[in-house]
């Protein structure tokens, strides 16, 4: 029965056809909405120089502990991905995902900064296809994710990011209409790189969200 299943999982994985079957590259631009799972959190921030003693091994830097309550629904959310289409509807590839968000710090009397976060991602993904037109697909995708902060907080902080997605494409001719659901896991975006940027954030923040995209996909 078993074996019966994975005969049929690896017909529909590797015998549907595909978006852009005629096509190598697609480029996507992709305007969406993501949300931050969690509002309130707190980080460090160094509030002195490090200091050695005799070595580098030995060093210590001064840090306070830092409120922040982050606005979860983001602005300025945009996406660019290219795919290069390899055989049974897989594609690999990469984008770039934009997205900001306000924070206020009970820690400095609610004074109010911001997170620009820019992501450079990796993907792979696997398209179905149904017919000639509509095509859902699915993907994973590995990178890192760069975080300035303005405001109370003034540093770079920076980590691993992954997400999952799913969603579908409408074909027309060498353009798509591209809809996406994505789930990105960015629970420690990191300052602590920086040990000598005094006031500087020495901690992690979690920018870890979901969002959803709505955009046109271009093939040549």
């Amino acid at each position: 029965m078993r074996f019966y299943f994975y005969i049929n999982f690896a017909f529909l994985f590797f015998c549907t056809s595909s978006f852009a079957d005629e096509y190598r590259h697609t480029i996507i631009i992709k305007p969406g909405a993501y949300s931050i799972n969690t509002s309130n959190q707190t980080t460090t921030q160094r509030n002195g120089p490090t200091r050695c003693l005799l070595t580098s091994y030995l060093c210590s830097t001064p840090t306070t502990p830092v409120n922040i309550d982050i606005d979860t629904s983001s602005s300025k959310v945009f996406s660019v991905e290219y795919e290069w289409h390899l055989k049974y509807g897989m594609t690999v590839g990469g984008e770039t995902f934009n997205f900001n968000n306000s924070y206020t710090s009970s820690t400095y009397n609610n004074a109010s900064g911001r997170i620009e976060t820019t992501a450079f991602i990796g993907n792979f993904k696997k398209y179905f296809g149904t017919n000639n037109n509509f095509q859902p697909f699915l993907g994973v995708g590995f990178g890192y994710a760069l975080a300035q902060f303005s405001g109370p907080i003034e540093d770079d902080a920076g980590g691993l990011i992954w997400q999952l997605k799913a969603g579908s494409i409408y074909k027309i001719g060498r353009y798509a209409i591209y809809a996406e659901y994505h789930y990105s896991k960015a629970n420690s975006i990191d300052g602590s790189d920086h040990p000598d940027s005094e006031g500087g954030i020495s901690g992690s923040v979690d920018l870890t969200g979901d969002g959803y995209f709505l955009g046109l996909a271009v093939s040549f």
